[in-house]
């Protein structure tokens, strides 16, 4: 699918309940910024949009983030370049009440997006953090990951950490209360060797209550590369367990009970189980 005047971002999607696929992306505007320091004709390359297409690319659900956030309260954003860019969203999530969760990692916030009006409903951690948020020392997220609901009705995120003084990786769940606007953090997970992840990074809860931490590009204190690492940690803090890939890099990682339909006949390029001239045009086309 082909966003006009814009492109589609590949950090995340999702299919809903109904086979419909919940897609986000980016327009291209010029918009006049002189009186918040920066030019009459600003280019922003990452005006958000959002969509949901049916199976036939119907479109069911087309909502901008110019028209229903205020650009200029965004005053941590470089305006004064010619050419800004106004959001980072790694993560889109259906919330239990069918509105939409999204990550904005350039600004350190997590947003709640009525689906029906499309109206925000809140605005989580970040210099628009809207909620007061307890029994966390560096009150909120910073350049984070992975927003999800739980079944337990809070609110999962991988938190880089890179603007947190000092810096701290680490695993945060929170209970929010969305009418009261607060947000009591009631667990959390830290780096184990003090690492710090300048990207990427996920996180998933696992039906054992286990929680999956890929800990995106990880770099050592003194800044050595040290590829990516994956580890499964309990309630308790408890590391169960742990891969390393040095040479790599991994955005996200998920566990679950995979199952492939994969024929294993040596040889069999056209995956139908024999071995045949379509093996033969398959292996002409790679080549």
């Amino acid at each position: 699918y082909a966003f006009e005047n814009g492109y589609l971002d590949w950090h995340d999607m999702t299919i809903t309940d109904d086979n419909h696929y919940l897609l986000f992306g980016y327009n291209t505007y010029y918009l006049d910024l002189s009186s918040m320091g920066g030019n009459t004709t600003n280019e922003t390359g990452k005006v958000l949009r959002i969509i949901e297409i049916d199976e036939n690319e119907n479109i069911i659900f087309n909502w901008s983030a110019l028209s229903y956030m205020n650009i200029y309260d965004y005053t941590d954003v470089p305006f004064y370049n010619d050419r800004f860019l106004w959001m980072h969203v790694n993560s889109i999530d259906i919330d239990f009440d069918n509105n939409l969760l999204i990550s904005n990692r350039r600004s350190s916030e997590i947003i709640k997006i009525n689906k029906s009006t499309g109206e925000v409903m809140w605005v989580f951690s970040g210099p628009r953090n809207e909620f007061l948020i307890q029994g966390d020392s560096y009150n909120g997220v910073s350049d984070q990951h992975d927003a999800r609901r739980l079944e337990n009705g809070n609110i999962l995120i991988f938190d880089n950490g890179n603007n947190h003084n000092p810096p701290q990786l680490r695993v945060v769940e929170y209970s929010l209360n969305e009418v009261n606007k607060t947000a009591q953090l009631v667990w959390e997970f830290h780096n184990p060797y003090n690492h710090t992840a300048i990207a990427q990074g996920s996180v998933q809860r696992l039906p054992n209550n286990n929680t999956l931490i890929n800990w995106g590009t990880i770099q050592d204190q003194d800044g050595t590369d040290l590829g990516a690492s994956v580890m499964e940690v309990t309630q308790n803090s408890e590391i169960v367990l742990e891969l390393n890939f040095p040479n790599n890099r991994i955005y996200k990682a998920r566990k679950d009970n995979w199952e492939f339909d994969i024929s294993l006949l040596t040889g069999d390029l056209s995956l139908d189980n024999q071995l045949n001239v379509l093996d033969i045009v398959s292996l002409v086309n790679i080549i």
